[in-house]
């Protein structure tokens, strides 16, 4: 039950730790109480809905892109089909994860082909890629229920706006 008065001021946030017997004329609940004033998410503290985001780290980090298929990543010093040159082929770009910074990087890339506007134009123009991504991502795109993820199968789930 959730009981309140509008304005600020002190109050006592209960907290339910523990019920037993509850099916008897006596059951036992146990709370954990704190005293002070109450939030807005019912928190008795530091209102941490008031938190902004920090201004300094605007362009310093990002979520990444979401790609929602493992056929998009490849090790590129396993791989023959795709050599690591950056300049030769623009879609083929470095994945870094916490682990690649903590330990060591595991040479992997992922395919990124966003711009290509329909599978044609990216047959016409990657045809090994355009292959390799049909036998890895189109099978499980083919059935998705995101109808966005069917029709733009060879892009990734969400860009996100990142730059590499």
């Amino acid at each position: 039950m959730t009981v309140g008065e509008a304005g600020k001021s002190s109050g006592i946030l209960n907290e339910v730790i523990r019920e037993t017997k509850l099916d008897t004329d006596e059951p036992l609940i146990t709370l954990k109480s704190a005293v002070g004033e109450l939030n807005p998410d019912l928190t008795v503290g530091v209102d941490v809905t008031l938190a902004t985001g920090i201004l300094a780290n605007a362009g310093v980090a990002s979520m990444g892109p979401a790609l929602g298929e493992r056929g998009f990543v490849i090790d590129t010093t396993n791989d023959g089909l795709f050599a690591p040159s950056r300049e030769k082929q623009p879609w083929l770009r470095r994945l870094t994860i916490g682990k690649d910074i903590t330990e060591h990087h595991r040479n992997r890339h992922v395919i990124d082909v966003r711009e290509y506007p329909d599978e044609n134009a990216l047959r016409d123009a990657l045809p090994k890629v355009y292959q390799h991504l049909k036998q890895t991502v189109y099978p499980l795109r083919a059935t998705n229920n995101d109808p966005k993820l069917r029709e733009f199968w060879w892009r990734f789930r969400r860009s996100n706006d990142i730059y590499f």
